[in-house]
């Protein structure tokens, strides 16, 4: 397996496993969300990332979302405003026949590395309440939480990590 940027030849696979996803465990997305236009912005802004099988099939995607209601919310431990840069993890799918093998925490792992290299000092996202996998698989990764919000009609668990291993206030 390869963790790489997706390509504009991915989005109809990308968009076929968002909809394969909908009424799964913890999963909020529906009809309308994620749209062909969301994607097409990430695959625009080169945030879009995939996970494929050696024959080039996606098993996973991952998204660097850019949102000013989730960066708005008072749980995170920095403010963009401070010059903070920070970005949130959104829109992650695996194919249902490769779940339940840690794949989601291996991708999100190579999303970190990614957002290093950018020089993101923080990572956040927002999971579902009731996504007890995803919950387990990113506390595994050192994400702190960071309590609870309601968004998007929905109520959310927060989390959040640090890439820098230093505080970034008080340095």
């Amino acid at each position: 397996m390869r963790f790489v940027q997706a390509e504009k030849k991915d989005k109809e696979e990308i968009m076929s496993l968002y909809r394969q996803a909908i009424g799964s465990e913890g999963c909020t997305w529906s009809e309308e969300y994620p749209t062909e236009e969301i994607t097409d912005d990430d695959l625009a802004r080169e945030a879009l990332f995939c996970m494929k099988e050696e024959n080039g099939t996606i098993i996973g995607a991952v998204s660097i979302d850019e949102d000013p209601e989730v960066d708005a919310l008072p749980n995170w431990s920095f403010r963009k405003e401070d010059g903070i840069r920070a970005a949130e993890l959104a829109r992650l799918v695996i194919r249902e026949e490769y779940r339940n093998r840690g794949l989601a925490g291996k991708m999100a792992a190579c999303m970190l590395e990614i957002l290093k290299e950018r020089e993101y000092l923080y990572a956040h996202f927002l999971v579902s309440q009731s996504h007890e996998r995803a919950i387990r698989a990113y506390k595994d990764l050192g994400f702190s939480d960071r309590g609870e919000a309601e968004l998007f009609g929905e109520k959310w668990f927060c989390y959040e990590k640090n890439l820098t291993g230093f505080d970034a206030f008080h340095a």
